[in-house]
């Protein structure tokens, strides 16, 4: 055969010869050669046309694994690679037995549902006229990481081709996926993963079993989540059409259902970073780390469903309105995204703060504050911190959110006079969120007269809201890049676990009377924080400046400071203690204020005051028999 091809591959001349042993033809000797492009391919046996028996040798060099792609219908490609075999033949005709040894030479293949590529490197395995063994055949990805294979592939004679294939490792690049593969979830999933695979090639079983590791992103975008879905490997089908309904009922005969069966059972921990993607050109994104379990199954059918919870330890969420606002809010612990199939209409609970506010509390409360003392007018003109909290509920597909407001720091009258303003806000949502964009927009709050309440996009406010978020831009871009510098000087000697240097600058608005302006381009406050943190992020430390170039009650060119140390004393970081120092300026008489403090803090999930008492118990019985071991 000049040119022998294969599914129209062209494999160069094929050579096939029979030579007679003997005058009554009872021994026969059967020749098969190709020699084509370095690959090689000799079987020379001998047989007894008499008894049926055969022996000989089959030898093949240098031959293309890609050949294997025409065996396994659907499942991998890119195959590379080169594979050498040298086995001996025996039996009859009727029941051959093969037996030998195979090589592969720099071969790999990416494994189409789960897009990682694999590389085999050099590695030898047995095969016979039944099975190929795999066992303790050792796969590469593209990291360098090693994984361990067991069971191998069943055969007769090189056809109907049958998977018993166990892949398994502490530390491998499991899934591989982008957009584009996969638009529902996508990501590297990296760490200690076990990969059954079982059935034929035309309707293979996959169970995969991991622990999330470092590296591992996975990203559930929530824009256009059904658009393209022509380009995944999930494909949406016509149920009746797959499952062969109406050949059924036309010929009383069901169509052979095949195709792939993949089951993923992920357990998360905080070395994972999970990403929820509102919308990726605005980097409107929830990004977090913590922990859940979670089952992804889609199969041969078209099904597509997750179950499962994830809870977030931390994380944050850049938030966008008006394509002006981008303001970094931080995730708080204990938010939570439930899973009860359908993989869009999770259920969302997650609150997110942004602490980057600080303003006098005059122009809010000014209502409550007619009849107020002379010492709480003069507080209210002071700047206080302000915590904007959003919380984010619905589901993935419909998400609902909402605001509030927090004042961490604020005693006696004034307290009294926020919380009861909260109460009114907290009835009328609309107020609320005025109040929560003038904070966003302009640092300061919206007295409830002003006219910019109801225009909050006019130009003065689209100039300061540009000004705000490209100095926020700014500072976050110098913060990144001084952070990577520290980290990498400190941090290897094991004790410093990491540092975050933040420069912050801000300009604010006096909005009294409803205007907004902007005198320059020189920030009024410029903001310095540094924060180093020890063993393993147990101690942290925050030291912070504040140089004030201008304020709203003609008080220039000052400087303040703050500090915060802060210890977890048990490992699972529920009971924290906490000092803190506050300097800060009078606003009336001028002075230097200081005002220092110190407490525990304790966090946990409980259903009623006895299983509260409960577990704190138990936690301060760790802690005390964690000291006493340490001594």
């Amino acid at each position: 055969i000049p040119e022998f091809q294969l599914n129209k591959v062209n494999y160069g001349d094929l050579t096939f010869s029979v030579e007679p042993l003997t005058k009554d033809m009872s021994r026969i000797r059967l020749d098969l050669l190709r020699d084509y492009d370095g690959q090689k391919i000799d079987v020379d046996v001998t047989v007894n046309t008499v008894s049926k028996s055969v022996e000989g040798k089959v030898m093949v060099e240098n031959v293309a694994m890609n050949t294997f792609e025409f065996i396994i219908d659907d499942g991998i490609s890119n195959t590379h690679g080169h594979a050498n075999l040298s086995a001996t033949v025996s039996g009859t005709l009727e029941n051959l037995k093969l037996d030998g040894k195979a090589q592969i030479l720099d071969g790999g293949t990416t494994i189409d549902y789960l897009a990682n590529h694999i590389e085999f490197g050099e590695q030898e395995f047995t095969v016979t006229e039944r099975r190929i063994d795999l066992t303790n055949v050792e796969l590469y990805d593209r990291l360098g990481n090693t994984a361990v294979m067991s069971g191998g592939l069943n055969h007769n004679l090189f056809s109907d081709f049958n998977t018993r294939l166990t892949m398994q490792s502490l530390n491998f690049l499991g899934l591989d996926t982008r957009k584009q593969d996969n638009p529902v979830y996508y990501g590297q999933g990296i760490g200690n993963i076990t990969v059954y695979f079982d059935g034929p090639f035309s309707s293979t079983d996959i169970v995969v079993n991991a622990v999330s590791g470092k590296g591992t992103v996975f990203n559930i975008p929530i824009e256009d989540t059904y658009e393209n879905f022509d380009e995944s490997f999930i494909k949406f089908v016509d149920r009746e059409e797959i499952m062969g309904i109406s050949k059924e009922k036309e010929t009383g005969t069901a169509k052979k259902l095949e195709g792939v069966d993949v089951q993923m059972n992920l357990t998360l921990t905080e070395d994972a970073e999970v990403n929820i993607i509102f919308n990726e050109k605005l980097n409107d994104i929830i990004s977090g780390r913590g922990n859940g379990d979670l089952r992804i199954v889609f199969t041969r059918d078209g099904k597509f469903d997750i179950f499962g919870d994830y809870t977030v330890e931390s994380g944050n969420y850049l938030f966008t309105a008006w394509g002006i606002v981008a303001k970094p809010f931080t995730v708080r612990r204990g938010g939570r995204i439930v899973w009860t199939g359908d993989p869009v209409n999770a259920n969302l609970n997650i609150e997110a703060e942004y602490e980057g506010v600080k303003t006098p509390l005059n122009v809010f409360l000014s209502e409550y504050l007619l009849t107020a003392s002379d010492e709480t007018l003069r507080e209210a003109r002071q700047r206080k911190d302000v915590d904007l909290l959003l919380k984010l509920g619905g589901t993935l597909y419909n998400p609902l959110v909402s605001f509030d407001l927090n004042f961490p720091d604020l005693q006696g009258e004034l307290r009294s006079y926020a919380d009861s303003k909260l109460r009114l806000l907290r009835q009328n949502e609309s107020d609320l969120n005025d109040q929560v964009a003038g904070l966003i927009i302009f640092g300061s709050f919206l007295p409830s007269n002003n006219p910019l309440a109801g225009n909050l996009v006019s130009t003065g406010s689209l100039a300061q809201s540009g000004y705000n978020t490209l100095s926020e831009f700014v500072s976050n871009q110098l913060s990144y890049l001084l952070s990577g510098f520290l980290q990498e000087a400190f941090t290897e000697n094991g004790f410093v676990s990491g540092i975050d240097f933040e420069i912050g600058f801000t300009k604010s608005a006096d909005l009294t009377n409803g205007q907004v302006a902007l005198d320059g381009l020189v920030p009024d406050e410029i903001e310095v924080h540094f924060k180093p943190r020890f063993q393993n992020d147990r101690w942290g430390f925050d030291y912070g400046t504040n140089f004030v170039r201008e304020s709203p009650f003609g008080i220039s060119n000052y400087v303040i400071h703050d500090f915060v140390i802060e210890y977890y004393l048990t490992v699972d970081r529920r009971l924290k203690l906490r000092a803190y120092g506050k300097w800060d300026k009078d606003e009336v008489d001028f002075e230097n204020e200081q005002k220092y403090g110190i407490g525990i803090n304790y966090k946990k999930e409980f259903g009623d005051i006895l299983d509260f008492k409960k577990a704190l118990k138990e936690d301060v019985k760790t802690l005390i028999s964690g000291q006493k071991s340490d001594e």
